[in-house]
């Protein structure tokens, strides 16, 4: 039986992450790496999220945008949050490229 200590202190590391980069933002990376079938290379996810207004506008809550007039998910975001998540995620080379799956 897992009692409510154990349950929040799996559930802690994902909920810090929600607090200091955003629910969406966090939420929608993690959901595409779950989703790919063989991984997700890191631009690609870059590229995805960038193209999301509701990510957007929730990492933008946290951060500043990174270049006037560019619209894009900040950089320093990326090595933050997988730092983060090393743990969790696996880099595995699919087609000579480098992919983030679990």
């Amino acid at each position: 039986m897992l009692c409510l200590g154990d349950f929040n202190s799996t559930l802690y590391p994902w909920l810090r992450l929600e607090d200091q980069d955003g629910a969406v933002f966090v939420a929608y990376y993690l959901s595409y790496i779950a989703l790919s079938l063989y991984g997700i290379a890191e631009r690609e996810l870059q590229e995805v999220l960038s193209c999301s207004d509701e990510v957007l506008v929730d990492v933008y809550v946290y951060h500043s945008p990174p270049v006037d007039g560019q619209v894009r998910i900040p950089s320093h975001l990326w090595p933050m949050l997988y730092k983060e998540l090393k743990h969790y995620i696996e880099e595995k080379r699919v087609d000579d490229e480098i992919v983030l799956s679990w």
